[in-house]
């Protein structure tokens, strides 16, 4: 299992120049899972190519290749999600694929996030932790919400998430852990 750490820094969300008073190693640990293995079972199999065969019969217009209609892993991510429930991860997955589509994920990049990223609020660290994981930073007391627009904050966190996510091996077990 590949994970991805992220640290959110929350002892300066008030004041900047107050020391910490706790800890981060002392705060819980949230799992949140992101993508899941890779298609192991015969029936898992069989599941995705239905729901696949279905996205391209009934949503043929939706985006293919990675993060689209015809992506498996995704597919399994999303039958896992909805319990094996065909209809309910078509529905989960044509939604998040016209979200993306919507939101332009495909076209952020380094220059697009510039600005946002240069006040240093959050960034994905440039070496692997212990664990071989990427390290998403997230520094509260660096971000000032009246100086710039919510959007350009939303396509910088996922421009980074993005990011953190593309540095782990394809197959594996992808989460986020927030301490």
């Amino acid at each position: 299992m590949t994970l991805m750490a992220l640290r959110l820094h929350t002892s300066s969300l008030h004041d900047p120049f107050i020391a910490p008073t706790h800890s981060l190693k002392s705060l819980p640990l949230r799992n949140m899972p992101i993508r899941s293995h890779a298609i192991g079972t015969n029936h898992s199999r069989k599941l995705v190519m239905e729901v696949k065969e279905k996205l391209e019969k009934d949503h043929y217009n939706l985006l293919v290749g990675r993060h689209g209609r015809d992506d498996e892993d995704m597919i399994l991510w999303f039958l896992k999600d909805r319990k094996f429930n065909i209809k309910e991860s078509i529905y989960k997955l044509t939604r998040v694929i016209q979200w993306r589509k919507g939101f332009g994920v495909s076209e952020l990049s380094e220059t697009s996030v510039r600005n946002t990223a240069e006040t240093g609020k959050s960034y994905v660290q440039d070496f692997l932790n212990v664990h071989s994981r990427p390290v998403l930073i997230v520094d509260a007391s660096k971000h000032f919400p009246w100086m710039l627009d919510p959007s350009e904050d939303e396509k910088l966190c996922v421009f980074l998430i993005e990011k953190a996510i593309s540095k782990l091996p394809d197959g594996m077990e992808r989460n986020i852990y927030l301490e």
